[in-house]
């Protein structure tokens, strides 16, 4: 996909879905991660997971998203996040 078509596609998920889940390294031996785009636009930080497969980072970054923007939470460095995993917090850092 050329430059400026993924810059649209982003565009257009976070204009529909108000968040988009970038992927940066899903190649074999790269270290992968995946972050949100579109928080921002509510003021606050985009969320960021490694070392994750993308499946479970795509969902643990959208129910993190959406808890921003539907729930009204709001997330710092140290929180702790009990809602993603059963019977673990997740630690924020």
């Amino acid at each position: 996909m050329e430059p400026d078509e993924h810059l649209k596609r982003i565009d257009l998920l976070v204009r529909e879905h108000d968040v988009a889940i970038q992927f940066v390294g899903e190649g074999d031996g790269d270290p992968s991660f995946g972050y949100t785009v579109g928080l921002f636009l509510v003021s606050h930080p985009e969320l960021i997971l490694f070392g994750l497969p993308p499946d479970l980072t795509k969902h643990l970054l959208n129910d993190l998203a959406f808890s921003v923007l539907r729930g009204g939470m709001g997330y710092g460095e140290g929180d702790r996040v009990h809602h993603l995993l059963r019977d673990l917090a997740v630690l924020l850092g």
